[in-house]
């Protein structure tokens, strides 16, 4: 019937192969010109052949991003334990004392009476200080609040690294490579996990600065393929 209506014999061939057994494919008839049905082995030989091919590179897919989940995995890890392993066993130090003498005081305090002596904008503070009313004020839940904002910044480095991947055309193993450098680089570089240890706000700044890059690089590769850019497509820039 598909002969009759024009359509390839190997349409759907896909699905017949995953219904089917090898054996059972070399069974597969057509009508002839005579009216009586004929083996087409060879057609589902062709058929089997071009499966494989596709199974074989689906495969290869797959384990590809199961390698890369798992990498991503893994530096998550790996990132979240050198951020909170002892954290709380060194007292605040001056800066870290200034950011919870801070906190503690209300919005009104820290965005009249902040900034006309501290050179960092009360936002920080503001959170901070949101953060320790639900969380409290102990050390351990000052710390805490630097490290999620350190793995937050890790993931907008993540989506960076997609964006810089898809607007340089990079293939699907580059693509891999590319992810990996970037996220070891931000889980294990010693100065970024220390800045995530501190009552600060240098990891909620790279997290800032990370989604702007991420943004950015989104803009350009749509500007590149010709998209429209919108109001969507600036406000997160």
């Amino acid at each position: 019937k598909r002969r009759q209506r024009g359509q390839p014999f190997l349409h759907g061939g896909l699905v017949i192969l995953h219904l089917a057994q090898l054996d059972e494919l070399d069974g597969i008839t057509h009508l002839g010109a005579d009216g009586v049905d004929r083996a087409d082995g060879g057609a589902a030989r062709y058929a089997c052949q071009s499966c494989g091919v596709w199974t074989g590179r689906h495969r290869m897919a797959v384990r590809r991003t199961a390698w890369l989940l798992l990498g991503i995995l893994l530096l998550a890890g790996l990132g979240l334990w050198l951020r909170i392993v002892h954290i709380s066993l060194k007292p605040l130090w001056l800066d870290e004392a200034y950011s919870a003498f801070a906190a503690a005081h209300d919005l009104r305090f820290l965005w009249t009476v902040v900034p006309q002596y501290e050179t960092h904008p009360p936002v920080y503070y503001s959170m901070l200080h949101g953060w320790t009313r639900i969380m409290g004020d102990r050390l351990i839940a000052l710390r805490s609040f630097g490290v999620m904002g350190g793995m937050l910044a890790w993931v907008a480095v993540l989506f960076a690294g997609l964006a810089l991947a898809r607007l340089l055309r990079l293939d699907r193993g580059q693509r891999i490579r590319l992810l990996l450098v970037a996220l070891a680089m931000a889980a294990l570089s010693p100065p970024l996990v220390e800045m995530s240890r501190e009552v600060r706000p240098y990891p909620w700044l790279i997290l800032a600065y990370g989604g702007a890059i991420a943004s950015m690089l989104r803009l350009a590769d749509a500007q590149s393929r010709g998209r429209h850019i919108g109001w969507g497509g600036l406000l997160p820039y």
